[in-house]
């Protein structure tokens, strides 16, 4: 599964933070990239094994951003008792959310994704 997704943020702004929900997703793994289309810089993982939301800083300052796409390549297992994975991420920047909650969300017991999430300036 692959997807793509769009958050507008502000150039002029402090930096952007991603933090990780997980829901039905208390198994699985996941990496964090941020690329130019030339350089891929990994930025972080984590692991859902702790029901703990995980928080990350992207390493980019805002006025820079708008040519960076963030990568979040994961593996995820359903909750015991359950058959859907979901699992929400956002992004912040001066404490207000720069989207809806990006949300992986699958049907099964499994789930292979990758999910692109491209910068745009306000």
């Amino acid at each position: 599964m692959h997807k793509e997704n769009i958050v507008y943020f502000s150039p002029q702004g402090s930096v952007v933070t991603l933090i990780f929900k997980p829901f039905y997703a208390t198994n699985g793994a996941y990496d964090i990239y941020i690329t130019n289309g030339v350089q891929m810089q990994k930025i972080g993982k984590g692991s859902f094994s702790d029901g703990i939301e995980d928080v990350f800083i992207l390493p980019i300052v805002p006025a820079q951003l708008g040519s960076w796409v963030v990568v979040i390549a994961g593996a995820f297992a359903s909750a015991y008792g359950h058959t859907q994975i979901l699992v929400h991420y956002t992004f912040y920047q001066n404490g207000v959310a720069l989207s809806e909650q990006i949300t992986i969300e699958h049907i099964g017991s499994t789930l292979a994704t990758q999910n692109d999430v491209f910068f745009k300036k306000i």
